[in-house]
């Protein structure tokens, strides 16, 4: 994820006197984060940020493959991005025509045409629910570019944990998934975590370091303290890094 988003989660919950130094130096020191890097910087017109109004109210879909069939049978990936907080829905995927996209209630619904193909059960299941199915531009990745920003971060992210032959890819989706959702989006200012759930979440670090913390579960006289408490957290978050996504 970069040095930064990595000292970003780090002073979260962790702080000593050479922190920064510490964790730019130990990410620079990974042969593969600096193998799979682009070091060419990128030069385009700035672009216009796309507006949303609520948590999945707008949300892109788009497939990555067919990438090296894994033993699973997996040749897919789909992504499911809530324009809004960025948090990431990914699930591996057999066919280019998942099931899982069906499934999903959302005011206006953006993808394109080659990777999710239209067909009557999707038109149905659009004119159902009053979804507003858009297109983006075929081949044109900056038609849907949040979601499609995510499969390169994916696909840097996988390259470090796979094995040879490429094929347990899809046994690591799910951890990729967690670590893009709990991280910095420099967009935003937050993580898609804290912006959908309104809490930080438990890491293994903090299960090794603190073993005898626990999450504060509230009890039943204490139900509605914590309603008003993730409401008034999550309110204030969407505030401070408004409606622009």
């Amino acid at each position: 994820m970069g040095w930064k988003k990595t000292l970003a989660k780090t002073l979260r919950k962790y702080y000593w006197p050479s922190v920064h130094s510490d964790i730019r130096k130990w990410c620079e020191a990974c042969l593969t984060c600096q193998m799979r890097r682009n070091p060419k910087p990128n030069f385009r017109e700035r672009l216009i940020p796309v507006h949303s109004e609520a948590v999945f109210a707008k949300v892109g879909l788009d497939l990555c493959g067919p990438l090296k069939t894994t033993e699973r049978g997996n040749k897919y990936i789909l992504n499911i991005v809530c324009w809004f907080t960025r948090y990431v829905i990914s699930t591996r995927c057999l066919t280019h025509r998942p099931r899982a996209a069906h499934r999903k209630c959302t005011e206006i619904w953006h993808d394109d045409r080659i990777s999710l193909r239209p067909s009557l059960q999707l038109h149905e299941f659009c004119n159902l629910l009053h979804i507003r199915h858009r297109f983006a531009t075929p081949y044109h990745s900056m038609g849907n570019g949040a979601t499609e920003r995510t499969f390169s971060t994916f696909q840097a992210m996988l390259s470090k944990f796979i094995n040879l032959k490429q094929e347990d890819w899809d046994l690591f989706v799910p951890c990729v998934t967690f670590c893009y959702n709990t991280s910095i989006n420099e967009a935003i200012g937050e993580s898609p975590y804290f912006l959908m759930f309104g809490r930080d979440p438990v890491f293994t670090i903090d299960r090794i370091l603190q073993p005898q913390s626990r999450p504060q579960i509230p009890g039943p006289s204490g139900t509605d303290e914590y309603k008003a408490q993730l409401v008034s957290a999550l309110r204030l978050a969407w505030q401070q890094h408004g409606s622009i996504v």
